[in-house]
């Protein structure tokens, strides 16, 4: 009897806390106009983990990148210099994996683990806002680029 006593009372914290993470869990869900969530099921705690980051993430973030190539030639002829200048501009979006400032629960541990991912809708605020920045930042380097690239061919001229 004795022995059953220890086995109950070495459970019945680990079924308390498992108890407290499934209600953090169903309080996180049910609060969708504060939270996004991911959830992710694996054979270990880190594909799990994986998985509900990749939900989480696809919820919600689009990267964006620039690239801006900048050619400038000149060249000496008969007539005097010549220069071209050519400006290309690359703007790509896709989906990536470096949102930060995420939450993790690990709900049941392997072998079948059960991991929930989470952020708080402002701080994805927050992120795209930075993002946008960064845009605008692409479009004013564009625009002086472009600037720059007429400002040589007037000097040619």
């Amino acid at each position: 009897m004795k022995k059953w006593i220890i086995i109950v009372a070495c459970l019945l914290p680990m079924w308390a806390m498992a108890q407290e993470k499934m209600e953090e869990v169903n309080r996180i869900k049910a609060d969708r106009n504060t939270y996004l969530y991911g959830e992710g099921y694996g054979e270990t705690e880190a594909n799990a983990d994986k998985e509900a980051m990749a939900n989480l993430m696809s919820k919600i973030s689009v990267q964006v990148s620039s690239d801006i190539d900048i050619n400038e030639q000149q060249v000496n002829t008969a007539e005097g210099i010549d220069a071209t200048s050519v400006v290309e501009s690359v703007v790509k979006t896709y989906t990536a994996g470096t949102l930060k400032n995420t939450q993790s629960i690990i709900v049941s541990p392997a072998p079948k683990a059960y991991v929930v991912r989470y952020i708080k809708k402002a701080e994805i605020d927050r992120v795209f806002k930075a993002r946008e920045d960064l845009i605008f930042d692409y479009i004013r380097g564009a625009k002086e680029a472009e600037k720059a690239a007429a400002d040589a061919n007037k000097e040619v001229e």
